[in-house]
């Protein structure tokens, strides 16, 4: 029986108090939580999903607890990174607006209630296994999932490893935890003799409590791995050399093949790997990178080559002889030992497929722009743009859509062409509709922005070239707009800085914190270090030592700034005393490569920041000596911005900031976009024609002028492109704010424009007009906006004079021309045709058919970046057609379909 909304609060504030007793209450013989393990990874991440609440809470508990029973016993683990953070996570979801939802709290305390019945059982089980401390280099594998021509999952495209920083372990064993406390690897000594005695026999030399306090997963052959292939990885790496990082002692492994490298615990003092006590690291990392990642792995070194001269995968074969007698029980056996190495290793998916999403878009008749998923295609290895063509047009077959088919929007690949013509040849021969290719396609305006920025960064060497290389494919497992302020490690950072400043406000040590810059040993350094490595930061130094540019270097420092808390205690504290009383309160913001918002993110939050920046830089040698001093002084050398590096950032800023005001425009919701496209081009080309002529006057060091002239260029090649199709010029002439006055400045648009505009939108009017009769109302004038633009589309259509059009002929067309009924409001397009169309009974009908065409396929890429949640590769035994059926049914029930539908009628339950 149901429960009503009060009753599910009442349930989940029960579940949540148990837990928080049973967590409480653990035996103390109950293993310590490791600050590396699946509990902080994913119960210490509050960022809330786009998808929803339940969603992210969900995402959490599976990639936890959908393991083995084996695996869900060690979980429970008290302590800082034990459950106790599940607790905290739970809580803070269950008092969430909005997780009422979907049955969201009732769900939410099924999930609690799981864990308090894990706990139960282990408790009253006494069989509290030692914890397996893993790698401090974990490698989280994401599958991106690429549009029509690309995979799409699971490992659709190819995987790209993350490294996971921050999540430290100390690499020497006689090293302190945190606040002095031994860390979780020494407490777990007692749980280790038979991983000791292993270490043992295998004649490891070095001292006992090295032995002791050895990390027992590199004595554990992890399941589906075989020793032969962790001796052919390593050997495609060079011999390990020692380092350090972020403190820490490490061997670094440098890849025979390309620049990458990857890194072990090192024994401090130790300088020779084998005579480590630590010996060969787990293989999973290096094996990672060289099938996954390595460009210039040669074929002759690969696994395969390998195996087939010196090894045999025959370890690797699942076997019957531990089955117990036979028949149905042998069946069960091997069925159990599948599913063990399907859970043991989902990193390596059984069935990569290509899916091709389509989108369905059009306006109601109370003018809602509405969309739906039709179908999520499987492509069967042909991922040309004529198989997806046929197949899309078999899509919309089945839905009996074929005749409303107007457009069709997708990035800017070549492979598109080919897509439209397949669905016009077809459209010709179905019903007679003679649709040019050239017309049905409509390009991603937010792909062309894209490449503009990227074409501009390319000439500044921050981006590859978009010619070899487009970013915004990757860029689609990521929201279209980044937004600092929900960014959870700025909130987080935000969140400290405010807590900081009130402490200090409240204090009397407030006044040494507003005058005196009070340094930190973070800096020091031991004369055991032989290497000071910053291995997070992006470089580009190859044999010739190649300088940084100031993008370069900005992002050094805040990686450097941000890559333990000490470092970000210390920089919060110099903003609030260098910085400016409007910016004192901020934090800095890391970018990413293939996100060029972040990087204007991180560059505009650095202006504003420069005080402190600059004082960062100026102390990196305080407190050093030695060779550590050497070091950070060469750093400080190679970090320092000067001037005219902080004048280029500055102009960098300003030519980025029209891009990222366009891009959150465009991604508004429920507005229409096809009539934003032109006017928002020829804004962009407005400002950065401005921004050329003001780089013009100055030194140009970094080529800043040759950036501006090729993003310039893309965008005239992308504009053109735009004219090409109808639609995208009558969308905006349909747009109430822009009508045909807009494409009537000569100083803007060529005079052939706005003819086509009338002849085209002439011609579709008297078809419609046929069946249709035209009113006229009393019209009032079109006049130019009173007030200044309030958005940016607002100011690429802003009228500059206070003319008005009076329309001389009474017919509905010039009536619409003529400016009549005038809209105030650039965002209430739609609100607008809702009110007038009465007035405007034949025009309206077009209105609504052309302005339901999205100029960006931002809907469709989100489709593809929930998908690869669905197709995780803990489901990669799906077939193709499950797989599409289970991403569309989710979309579905996600709009609301599935509501009041009770999915049990008609279904018999044998107990």
């Amino acid at each position: 029986m149901s429960q009503t909304l009060e009753e599910q609060r009442h349930r989940l504030q029960s579940v949540l108090a148990a837990l928080h007793g049973a967590v409480s209450n653990l035996p103390a013989d109950c293993p310590e939580g490791a600050a590396d393990g699946p509990l902080e990874r994913y119960f210490n991440d509050y960022e809330i999903h786009e998808e929803g609440l339940y969603f992210t809470v969900n995402c959490a508990w599976d990639r936890t607890f959908q393991v083995s029973d084996d695996e869900k016993v060690k979980l429970v683990t008290h302590g800082p990174y034990g459950l106790q953070l599940v607790y905290a996570f739970a809580s803070y979801f269950a008092q969430q607006p909005g997780m009422e939802a979907n049955n969201g709290l009732f769900l939410l305390a099924e999930r609690v209630q799981n864990v308090i019945d894990l706990v139960d059982k282990v408790v009253q089980g006494s069989s509290i296994p030692p914890t397996v401390l893993v790698d401090s280099d974990v490698q989280l594998v994401t599958s991106g999932t690429e549009k029509v021509n690309n995979d799409a999952a699971p490992k659709a495209a190819k995987p790209k490893a993350v490294s996971i920083r921050g999540r430290k372990r100390a690499a020497d064993p006689k090293a302190k935890g945190a606040k002095g406390k031994e860390p979780a690897m020494k407490k777990q000594k007692n749980n280790r003799g038979k991983a000791k005695s292993k270490k043992a026999d295998s004649g490891s030399s070095g001292s006992s409590a090295n032995e002791d306090d050895t990390d027992i997963e590199e004595l554990e052959v992890r399941a589906g791995r075989t020793a032969e292939k962790g001796e052919w990885a390593f050997g495609q790496y060079e011999r390990p050399t020692a380092a350090t990082r972020n403190g820490s002692y490490v061997w670094r492994w440098k890849c025979k093949w390309c620049p990458a490298y990857r890194s072990s615990p090192r024994t401090k003092g130790c300088h020779d790997h084998s005579s480590d006590p630590y010996g060969y690291p787990r293989s999973s990392n290096f094996i990672s990178h060289l099938e996954k990642q390595c460009p210039g792995l040669p074929e002759s070194h690969t696994w395969d080559a390998w195996k087939s001269s010196a090894g045999s995968d025959s370890t690797n074969a699942v076997t019957t002889a531990s089955a117990p007698g036979g028949g149905l029980s042998a069946q069960h056996a091997i069925m159990k030992e599948f599913t063990d190495r399907g859970a043991a290793n989902p990193e390596k998916p059984n069935a990569q497929y290509a899916f091709a999403g389509t989108t369905g878009f059009w306006i109601n008749a109370e003018w809602e722009l509405k969309d739906v998923v039709l179908e999520f295609i499987p492509l069967d290895g042909d991922h040309s743009g004529k198989t997806s063509g046929r197949l899309i047009f078999k899509a919309l077959k089945k839905y009996g859509v074929t005749k409303k088919l107007i457009t069709n929007t997708a990035d800017n690949t070549a492979s598109n062409n080919l897509m439209n013509r397949a669905i016009a040849k077809r459209l010709l021969k179905a019903h007679k509709i003679d649709a040019s290719a050239e017309q049905i396609q409509i390009g991603c305006a937010a792909h062309v922005l894209n490449l503009v920025v990227q074409a501009i960064l390319h000439k500044v060497e921050a981006a590859p070239d978009p010619e070899t290389e487009d970013l915004y494919n990757m860029m689609k497992e990521f929201p279209l707009v980044y937004n600092v302020q929900t960014d959870p490690n700025v909130i987080q950072e935000t969140d400290r800085m405010a807590a900081e400043t009130a402490n200090a406000a409240g204090t009397a040590g407030a006044a040494s914190d507003a005058g005196v810059l009070i340094e930190s040993d973070d800096n020091s350094s031991s004369d055991d270090e032989p290497v000071y490595e910053d291995e997070d930061v992006v470089t580009r130094r190859q044999s010739g030592s190649k300088e940084k540019n100031p993008i370069e270097k900005l992002h050094a420092i805040v990686v450097d700034i941000l890559r333990s808390e000490p470092r970000r205690r210390r920089m919060r504290q110099y903003i609030r005393q260098l910085c400016d009383k409007d910016y004192n309160h901020l934090v800095p913001v890391k970018s990413m490569p293939v996100r060029w918002n972040t990087t204007y993110a991180e560059i505009d939050r650095t202006l504003k920041l420069k005080p402190a920046i600059n004082q960062w830089v100026e102390q990196l040698d305080t407190g050093t000596s030695g060779k550590a001093k050497q070091a950070a002084q060469r750093k400080k050398k190679q970090l320092h911005l000067e001037l005219k590096d902080w004048e280029m950032l500055k102009s960098l800023r300003d030519t980025l900031k029209i891009f990222h005001e366009a891009t959150l425009d465009l991604s508004k919701a429920n507005e229409p976009t096809i009539c934003k496209t032109l006017p928002l081009y020829k804004l962009i080309e407005d400002c950065l024609h401005a921004e050329h002529k003001k780089v013009a006057r100055t030194a140009d060091k970094y080529n800043l002028k040759h950036a501006l002239d090729a993003g310039l260029k893309k965008l005239s090649l992308y504009m053109s492109k735009a004219l090409i199709s109808d639609y995208i010029l009558l969308g905006a002439v349909l747009h109430p704010c822009i009508r045909l006055r807009y494409f009537k400045n000569s100083e803007k648009w060529s005079p052939e424009i706005a003819q086509r505009a009338r002849t085209q939108l002439r011609k579709l009017y008297d078809e419609c007009a046929s069946t249709h009769c035209s009113s006229i109302a009393t019209v009032e004038s079109m006049q130019a906006m009173s007030s200044a633009p309030s958005s940016i589309f607002s100011q690429a259509i802003f009228l500059s004079d206070d003319s008005s059009m009076n329309n001389a002929n009474v017919d509905e067309l010039n009536t619409y021309f003529g400016g009549s009924y005038v809209c105030r409001d650039e965002s209430r397009a739609l609100e607008w045709w809702k009110d007038h169309s009465k007035h405007f009974p034949v025009l309206s009908r077009i209105a609504r058919d052309i302005l339901a065409i999205p100029g960006v396929s931002v809907l469709v890429e989100r489709l593809f970046s929930s998908s690869k949640h669905t197709l995780s590769d803990t489901r990669s035994s799906l077939m193709a057609e499950t797989a599409s059926m289970a991403v569309v049914s989710k979309e579905l029930l996600k709009k609301g379909l599935g509501e009041n539908v009770n999915y049990l009628d008609g279904v018999a339950i044998h107990e």
